[in-house]
């Protein structure tokens, strides 16, 4: 039984294989869910014209995690018991954690 092959990924601004998860960014992006980009790329996307994303894989991302989640539980707790609160507070983990399955599980 060998080790499962793992998927390419490749950057969405040059086409190049991303092979390290240390040269990997992640973003939520339109047409596809999350979109791939080597470190330098999106610093290149950064700069230019198109505004860059805070990357999904991130620890900003971690942080608005707990923060968000946190005010979503007291808006839960002290303002109305609604699952409105249960489903916000659900948004953001649910983006990194589509980022992992769709990109980042795949890099070795």
């Amino acid at each position: 039984m060998g080790s499962p092959v793992k998927a390419l990924i490749y950057c969405d601004r040059c086409a190049d294989q991303i092979v390290s998860k240390d040269d990997l960014v992640t973003v939520l992006q339109w047409p596809g869910l999350v979109g791939a980009f080597h470190v330098r790329c999106y610093g290149e996307r950064a700069r230019g014209g198109n505004p860059a994303r805070t990357p999904l894989n991130s620890q900003a991302v971690i942080w608005l995690m707990i923060v968000f989640s946190l005010l979503c539980l007291g808006g839960f707790l002290f303002y109305t018991p609604s699952l409105v609160w249960i489903i916000l507070a659900l948004i953001i983990p649910m983006l990194r954690l589509s980022s992992w399955l769709l990109i980042e599980r795949k890099i070795s």
